[in-house]
């Protein structure tokens, strides 16, 4: 599993002596997540000046945000993107003005008369400079190439409850509200299997940071209303017995599922061993958030068969040819994944 270099982990090796070769490595990469960091911060405030002149509302998501507040030094977190979150009714005056910015767009994805997708809910933009990096639009938290019928997000509720918030350098921007921000980062790390360490140091970093703010009784009912409790206890778990985060036991059995279900048995010991698979564990899972067995169903069709909508976006900017040969190319993927990623 490729980890991506942040304090996080690089204090964890340390506090285990690294060689001094390998130290002096990591410092050297820590110059130049350093230097990606004030760049795309530069971009983000310029894009969110030039949003605020025409009143549209936009919250920062990911690395960005949390590079704001949470992170205490920009070096803290490696910044790969900048992800930023508006209202669907503000999609198209938003990638306007990412256009007078220079950047630009291969397709436009979204859909006016259904703004929220099951699967895609972004657009990506770029343009040429000597850091390359790209702006993903959502206009939903959810993102993926899996079906997202099963989660209950309001998105009216998460922009009506954003703040602003004071941020390091002293000016004010909209936030997501904390526990709205705690339940989405879970159900990120859930959508991406867990896969990368940063994803768990984000949790802990945002537990530590609001720690007077939280109240777990909200986060639990919330969590609750968003069916997002098997991703939250996951990654809470994880959280708590990787990187020893402080975290109550209670909320732990709070969130634990009620029935014992032989996919969570076998993959908790794996992830806790390091063997993350790539798309795997959150198929297997997401079938556990799914519901009855009818959703089951609705939920493997959906996988195996998206929207034609979706591809472009999945293997942009390259995308070509018919349909067909990208549902056979799915198709197949997915076979080799599930022969590939076997559980212990």
């Amino acid at each position: 599993m490729q980890h991506r270099l942040d304090r996080c982990w690089r204090d964890l090796l340390y506090e285990n002596k690294l060689h001094q070769t390998l130290q002096l490595n990591v410092l050297e990469k820590d110059y130049v997540s350093i230097a990606r960091n004030i760049f795309l911060n530069k971009q983000f405030f310029d894009i969110l000046e030039a949003f605020l002149k025409l009143g549209i509302p936009v919250i920062p998501l990911k690395g960005i945000a949390l590079i704001q507040n949470v992170y205490t030094d920009i070096a803290e977190r490696y910044v790969g993107d900048i992800d930023l979150l508006v209202k669907p009714g503000d999609v198209f005056k938003s990638a306007e003005i990412l256009r007078g910015l220079g950047y630009s767009s291969a397709r436009p994805y979204f859909n006016p008369p259904r703004p929220s997708s099951i699967y895609l809910n972004s657009q990506v933009f770029n343009k040429p400079t000597e850091i390359n990096y790209f702006i993903h639009l959502h206009w939903h938290l959810l993102n993926t190439t899996l079906p997202l019928f099963m989660y209950r997000i309001n998105m009216d509720d998460v922009f009506n409850q954003a703040r602003i918030e004071k941020i390091q350098d002293g000016r004010r921007i909209l936030m997501l509200e904390p526990h709205h921000l705690l339940v989405y980062l879970c159900l990120h790390a859930f959508c991406h299997s867990f896969d990368r360490l940063s994803l768990l140091c984000d949790i802990k970093k945002v537990i530590e940071f609001y720690k007077d703010e939280l109240n777990w009784d909200r986060v639990i009912r919330l969590a609750g209303k968003w069916n997002a409790g098997l991703p939250l206890y996951l990654s809470l778990y994880f959280v708590r017995h990787i990187l020893n985060a402080p975290l109550p036991e209670e909320v732990l059995c709070a969130l634990k599922p009620k029935r014992s279900y032989w996919a969570l048995k076998r993959i908790i010991p794996y992830i806790l061993k390091n063997r993350r698979g790539e798309f795997y564990f959150i198929y297997i899972l997401s079938l556990e958030t799914a519901g009855g067995f009818l959703d089951k169903i609705k939920f493997i069709f959906l996988s195996l068969f998206p929207a034609p909508s979706v591809f472009p976006q999945i293997y942009a900017p390259g995308f070509h040819g018919s349909f067909l040969r990208y549902y056979l190319m799915r198709i197949k993927n997915l076979i080799k994944i599930g022969m590939r990623e076997r559980l212990p």
